[in-house]
């Protein structure tokens, strides 16, 4: 564990947290926008995209949706998966 913090603590043992800009810069805001329509197209609820680069060095945004059923949850899911190979293939 010692080697994966290298370079990340400070002196005072603390975590410094990944580069922060401005949200409309982030390059990956394309990708969310990609995700969050095909959701929507497959009528996914409570659609929200976080960015929490700030928080872990793993992540950069998370996006959670619901469906009402099995089924739905599935063709959310196709349809992402789809749309995101359609798009950055």
């Amino acid at each position: 564990r010692g080697n994966v913090l290298e370079g990340l603590v400070e002196e005072e043992g603390e975590i410094t947290p990944g580069p922060q800009g401005a949200l409309e810069d982030d390059p990956l805001i394309p990708v969310i926008h990609c995700i969050a329509k095909a959701a929507d197209k497959r009528k996914a609820a409570g659609i929200l995209a976080m960015r929490v680069s700030h928080i872990t060095f793993t992540t950069e945004f998370f996006v959670n949706m619901m469906g009402n059923s099995r089924p739905q949850n599935q063709a959310i899911a196709a349809a992402i998966e789809e749309d995101m190979l359609e798009q950055y293939g």
